[in-house]
């Protein structure tokens, strides 16, 4: 699968050019200083910068001395240092990091030392200890020394936001990085910074509380409820606090729209939150799973790919002595940027669970009870049970979580042990035209729609499709492009969801089954029948005939008949790109691999007629008994087995050629997998080499369209094989 050229060209940027530490640098207009000290290879430090984020300057961290001309072209200093965070550069500016003026290096060592003031001294306890960056740019811009002695502020903590996140207030230096976050990013905005002033020593309020993030809650705010009297923070012994009291659970969630309920019988705030914990540039935001059970110096890493949806975030897997600690989000631009899912994050548990076999089971026949056997004996079983069921038919459900390798040995399985085509992954509600549409638009096709495409569409249809709940990373893009005024949304749906309402979405209301019919008034608007409803119908049929438009179909749209063929119709009739998202990791693969019953490896039809031989897939794949005894014989090739074990041998490989099918009989074993290999004496591995043979006549070529024109039969080259000694 390969991702098709976007052929329009970017339009020309205007250069601003400005020196910085000396170094002449060129950006494109608007570009912040601190990122064009990035590109310069000069580093700022900072805490609430992220380039995902709007800028904010919360922190002052980020501090540098600015010159600009004025309008005489005389270089004037700026009075005060600014914030490279919020400052763009402009043409002619002269700017002096903490590396070449002592007045920034200065300003930035005293913001230091006041985000020290009332911060904690619990690096050896803190789980961000190791990783974190107020740890690490106090050791390279701070003092060596603190000239503060009075009693630091505290909270009681820490408080358990959600099932998940666990908040220390003391050590919150107010980034805001976590509430930009889930305002500008996921779009709930349940974490929000509240009161006023820094607050009192110890844990002391004379007025209003001290300005702290978290939920809104009156209990902790000591603020008093409309009605009723007032109550005192609720606490959990799930979580124990530094003084043995247990951890505060926090009271009201704001979240947009109704929302599921989570293990503390409180709105599931996001499903992005966890987000916020790898963002953090402190320990403030922690997670309950991971909270004092490593160090980051003790765990492994390695990167991944997120199985719990088909979107392929990145991801990265921190491991201790075999056991997962820890999921954090990989650094993506094409794919994620740096976002996951809490259920990519979190949902990890399971691979070390209690019922997880770790052991192959076979039933005892006297007692009917499973007992642990090795893994010679189960093969052994499980071959003479499918030997004994094959006359009666076999068919597999290998499901959608499989990597492209297994399920192309699922694929090839199927049709050379057992000569069937009774194979299919769509282990869900599904349907024939489904199948249909699988190959004749998504198998052995190019990506022509891509993350970023989608963030620039002009427009998106979803049809079938909630992505907020199916496919986390597309919902990001979607309304990152939306906020930004590059896309617009449009759904067919039965009813505004959360996930519709925080994209802004245009609802075209539909009962379910009757997408199709939706479809269907899209491609013709004027029979959408109530006026209302023609004209949403309307303009979303005319934002769909825009260039670079979208129609995002799922896989819910197999249970509308018809839904997948209207969607075709409307791709076609207005111009839009037409993508299927599927909801599990392995479900593309297993297309491209062939795991439908009419589908073969690479979007080839299962034959139930003679098509044409392509070449071989990489990999070995021996003959089937089938395909052995419908090609001729040959006098350098023994005896066909007798049962296909004995095809499926170690010596059994594919040559690097195209095989020619067999000329009669109708074998349901792909062509491309029928006998090919060189056969010799087994007392000696073999090594197989491939020559050309002189070209038989061909017959005319397919057609263009990768099938074969009706009533052609094209056949390859036979090739002379000669096996020699390994």
């Amino acid at each position: 699968m390969t991702a098709s050229q976007n052929t329009n060209a970017p339009a020309p940027v205007e250069e601003v050019g400005l020196t910085i530490d000396g170094v002449e640098v060129s950006v494109p207009k608007g570009t912040l200083i601190i990122r064009a000290a990035e590109q310069a290879g000069i580093h700022i430090p900072r805490f609430c910068d992220h380039p995902l984020l709007a800028p904010a300057g919360a922190c002052r961290q980020c501090l540098v001395d600015v010159a600009m001309p004025d309008r005489e072209g005389n270089l004037r200093a700026m009075p005060k240092p600014q914030t490279s965070c919020t400052m763009t550069a402009s043409p002619g500016m002269v700017v002096n990091t903490q590396h070449t003026s002592a007045v920034a290096d200065k300003a930035q060592h005293g913001m230091i030392e006041f985000l020290l003031v009332n911060h904690p001294l619990d690096c050896p306890v803190c789980d961000k200890g190791g990783e974190c960056p107020l740890q690490n740019q106090a050791m390279s811009n701070g003092n060596a020394t603190s000239r503060y002695a009075d009693v630091k502020r505290t909270f009681p903590k820490p408080i358990k936001i959600s099932t998940q996140i666990l908040l220390d207030r003391d050590r919150c230096i107010l980034c805001q990085r976590c509430t930009r976050f889930q305002d500008e990013i996921a779009g709930d905005p349940f974490i929000a910074l509240q009161g006023r002033g820094g607050g009192a020593p110890g844990q002391e309020v004379h007025t209003l509380h001290a300005q702290q993030i978290g939920t809104f809650d009156e209990a902790i705010l000591d603020i008093a409820p409309l009605e009723g009297a007032h109550t005192d923070p609720a606490h959990t012994s799930e979580v124990v606090g530094p003084e043995g009291m247990g951890g505060i659970t926090a009271g009201m969630i704001q979240t947009v729209g109704s929302a599921e309920v989570d293990s503390t019988g409180r709105p599931f705030a996001s499903y992005f939150s966890g987000n916020t914990i790898q963002i953090c540039p402190v320990g403030a935001l922690t997670s309950a799973t991971y909270r004092f059970r490593s160090r980051p110096f003790d765990l492994v890493s390695v990167d991944s790919i997120a199985e719990h949806d088909g979107c392929g975030s990145a991801i990265r897997i921190d491991h201790r002595r075999g056991t997962v600690m820890r999921r954090l989000s990989g650094d993506d631009p094409g794919v994620n940027e740096e976002w996951i899912t809490d259920k990519d994050r979190f949902a990890f548990t399971w691979q070390a669970g209690p019922d997880v076999l770790t052991t192959p089971l076979v039933r005892n026949e006297e007692t009917g009870e499973l007992e642990a056997t090795s893994w010679s004996e189960a093969i052994h079983l499980a071959a003479r049970g499918l030997r004994g069921a094959t006359d009666r038919g076999v068919g597999l459900l290998p499901g959608g979580r499989l990597t492209l390798e297994e399920s192309y040995a699922w694929s090839k399985f199927a049709r050379v042990a057992f000569d069937t085509n009774d194979i299919d992954f769509r282990s869900r509600a599904h349907s024939a035209e489904e199948a249909a549409f699988l190959g004749h638009h998504v198998a052995g096709s190019s990506m022509e729609v891509t993350f970023s495409d989608i963030e620039r569409a002009g427009h998106v249809l979803l049809v079938g499709l909630e992505p907020e709940e199916e496919a986390g990373t597309i919902f990001l893009r979607l309304r990152k492009g939306m906020l930004a005024g590059t896309v617009s949304v449009s759904t067919i749906a039965p009813f505004a969801t959360r996930g519709s309402t925080k994209l802004r979405a245009r609802v075209l209301t539909t009962g379910p089954g009757g997408e199709a019919a939706a479809l269907a008034s899209l491609t013709s608007p004027a029979d959408a029948g109530a006026a209302g409803a023609a004209g949403d119908t309307a303009q979303v049929a005319e934002a769909l005939r825009a260039d670079g438009a979208v129609i995002l179909v799922g896989e819910r749209l197999a249970l509308s008949p018809g839904g997948y063929t209207a969607a075709l119709a409307l791709a076609r009739a207005t111009g839009a790109r037409l993508a299927w998202v599927p909801r599990r990791a392995g479900d593309r693969g297993a297309v491209e691999a062939g795991l439908l019953p009419t589908l073969l490896p690479g979007g080839g039809p299962s034959p139930t007629r003679r098509r044409a031989s392509t070449s071989p897939p990489p990999g070995r794949c021996p003959s089937s008994p089938s395909a052995r005894a419908a090609t001729p014989s040959r006098s350098s090739r023994p005896p066909a087995p007798a049962t296909w074990e004995d095809s499926w041998s170690a010596d059994s490989t594919w040559p690097t050629c195209p095989i020619p099918p067999p000329p009669s009989g109708r074998s349901r074993t792909p062509a491309s997998w029928s006998s090919s290999r060189c056969d010799a004496p087994r007392s000696a591995p073999t090594r197989t080499s491939c020559s050309p043979s002189p070209p038989r006549p061909r017959s005319p070529a397919p057609s263009s369209t990768g099938r074969d024109a009706p009533g052609r039969s094209v056949r390859s080259s036979p090739r002379a094989c000669a096996a020699t000694p390994a």
